[in-house]
């Protein structure tokens, strides 16, 4: 999306001419003439905390947690921030809550829940306990996921699973690097075998899930009929872009991002509540795509984001997109019908008026008249 300035020159002749007609205006709408979604920005100032964010969930009060790279976990209630600090000030990589508004908790060699204190304030309980001490030297907790079958704690080393008062382990024989809940089915890709799921107590391969032993899946959802517990499933990848994997035969998904996957290196996916999948890269910010593979917009600092590199993606109960980035925090107001314009876009100085001219809209503002270049980076 992007304007062109014409000329300062010709804004004075524009400007006298009648106004548009309402019907071509109505009918000349469509979304890619659309701005970007409104958006916050939370710098390490706003939330006095490190500038890296892992995670992002929200309670069934509407509070919303950031697992914050140097300082525990942050909370936020819409207004103030407050800090709820972890053992040993470690990373919290992960977060999520569970039916009953249970926050839990990753860190690094640790994890647990928050649980309020006899004033209310939230608090860290672990669940070190819990686990046996031969498979207690674990790193990171990159993932946790809450299904019906318990909670999932992912390491490279070891998967833990919590039910009840419960522990269960599973060791990988090479390394877990990447875990994905899909239709409240747990998948974990193991280096040098593929894609798993937790089936009982065992960890079992998917059919057709070898053929990622060597390849590193990034992104996992659901494909189709998010109901259909058997439903096939959407892989990303960066070599190869999108495919889909459906009962044990693979084909790609021809769409507008496979090179962005590649060049921006995919990171995360998520869909959305509007069925528009999130796309989080490492290099540039976040991509919408709907269901046709259409990308419908980029976001990026050129677009107002506080930081391209996107570690997670959180959508709450209004719909908003939180991304946690590499350096602060932003909300995206994907679900609102407003989209805003603004510098960032190329449009320059205050709007003074609009007209649509064989199809095509131009604005004058203080600086000029503007011409809007539709689609997604400037193109028509």
């Amino acid at each position: 999306m992007a304007w062109m300035k014409i000329a300062a020159l010709l804004a004075s002749l524009w400007l006298c001419a009648g106004p548009a007609k309402a019907e071509s205006t109505i009918e000349s709408k469509h979304a890619a003439e659309a701005g970007v979604p409104l958006l916050q920005n939370f710098s390490p100032l706003d939330y006095g905390a490190a500038p890296q964010n892992w995670a992002v969930t929200q309670d069934r009060r509407g509070v919303i947690y950031v697992g914050n790279s140097d300082d525990g976990v942050l909370e936020y209630d819409g207004t103030r921030w407050r800090r709820i600090p972890v053992p040993n000030q470690s990373s919290v990589r992960s977060l999520a809550v569970d039916a009953n508004g249970r926050v839990y908790v990753g860190c690094i060699g640790e994890f647990g829940y928050l649980e309020p204190d006899v004033h209310g304030r939230m608090h860290y309980v672990s669940l070190l306990d819990r686990i046996a001490p031969a498979y207690r030297n674990f790193a990171d907790v990159w993932r946790i996921f809450v299904t019906d079958d318990g909670v999932y704690f992912g390491t490279v080393a070891q998967l833990f699973r919590l039910r009840g008062e419960h522990m269960d382990v599973w060791t990988a024989t090479t390394s877990f690097d990447y875990f994905f809940k899909v239709r409240d089915r747990f998948y974990v890709r193991a280096e040098g075998r593929g894609l798993m799921e937790v089936i009982g107590d065992q960890l079992k391969m998917v059919k057709g899930g070898a053929r990622f032993a060597h390849e590193r899946i990034h992104a996992l959802v659901a494909w189709g009929d998010e109901t259909d517990h058997d439903g096939p499933l959407l892989v990303g990848t960066r070599e190869r872009g999108w495919l889909v994997l459906d009962k044990g035969r693979l084909a790609a998904w021809p769409n507008e991002t496979n090179k962005i996957l590649r060049d921006d290196q995919l990171y995360d996916a998520q869909w959305l509540a509007n069925g528009t999948l999130a796309v989080g890269t490492l290099q540039g910010g976040v991509l919408l795509v709907d269901r046709m593979g259409h990308l419908l917009e980029r976001l990026r600092r050129n677009e107002g984001l506080i930081n391209d590199t996107v570690l997670s993606m959180f959508q709450d109960r209004e719909h908003g997109l939180w991304l946690a980035l590499d350096n602060g925090l932003s909300r995206l107001d994907v679900a609102s019908p407003l989209t805003l314009f603004s510098r960032n876009s190329g449009l320059d100085g205050t709007v003074l008026a609009m007209r649509r001219f064989q199809g095509r809209l131009y604005v004058g503002t203080t600086k000029g008249l503007f011409l809007l270049h539709s689609g997604v980076d400037g193109n028509a």
